[in-house]
């Protein structure tokens, strides 16, 4: 731990005994290096922002089409339950005859 702050303070001192056109290497290098670091991480934000967002969608377009899904079945077994004609059950909920039927052996 103590030779890292040895390290950075012999660098330091390396670069103040830098003569002006090594510095302005130095500083365009350092520039360079900012840049670089800036430009990566703006890009990494705005990934994560992305990425979240097509989540936060494909989320809810799951849940609804889940919840959706489940109204059907829940209604059908309701109209069926009351007496209703599979051929109509199917025809206003847009489930398959096997699937109402199906739902005999739910309840």
């Amino acid at each position: 731990m103590r030779t890292d702050w040895f390290r950075k303070l012999f660098k330091q001192a390396e670069i103040a005994q830098y003569n002006p056109v090594e510095w302005r290497r130095y500083a365009a290098s350092l520039k360079e290096y900012w840049d670089y670091n800036s430009i990566m991480e703006t890009a990494a934000r705005k990934g994560m922002k992305q990425g979240l967002e097509q989540g936060i969608a494909e989320g809810y377009e799951q849940g609804m089409a889940q919840g959706i899904e489940a109204t059907k079945f829940d209604t059908a077994r309701k109209m069926k339950s009351d007496g209703m004609p599979i051929d109509l059950i199917a025809k206003y909920t847009g489930l398959t005859a096997d699937e109402i039927a199906a739902l005999q052996s739910r309840e």
